[in-house]
């Protein structure tokens, strides 16, 4: 899988699940209502599970490199750990989306500066996605 590929993927998974935040606001891998980050939705359940109570679960600060790739999924092991490190930081900010989950003006920036996705790619790939 290639990063696109995964945003795509990840837009689309927000579209009917909730973002994994604890109570406070914080996010997390995996939040007691069994809502996941975009991080943790890729994890094997098991380390999902056991990441779950990670006070600053940060890729890069708590969790290296090597346990990021250890506890993935097989699909998910081609993203380098840059792009994972992105990624969760598009999904931890609150001003990247809507109370709806709907990605903002600056959440779409913030895709465009780092990944170089727009808003057009995701309509495109979404329509590509679709069932004949």
């Amino acid at each position: 899988m290639e990063i696109h590929e995964l945003i795509t993927e990840t837009l689309e998974w927000y579209e009917t699940n909730p973002r994994g935040k604890k109570s406070s606001g914080a996010c997390v891998y995996l939040a007691k209502s069994g809502a996941m980050c975009a991080v943790g939705r890729c994890l094997k359940p098991r380390v999902a599970k056991e990441w779950a109570d990670l006070d600053f679960g940060s890729i890069g600060v708590t969790v290296s490199s090597e346990q990021l790739y250890d506890g993935l999924r097989p699909e998910y092991k081609d993203i380098s750990f840059r792009e994972w490190k992105h990624l969760q930081y598009f999904h931890d900010h609150d001003s990247h989306w809507t109370d709806e989950n709907v990605v903002t003006d600056l959440g779409w920036i913030y895709l465009r500066t780092y990944f170089d996705y727009t808003k057009e790619d995701y309509n495109a790939r979404k329509v590509d996605r679709q069932p004949e």
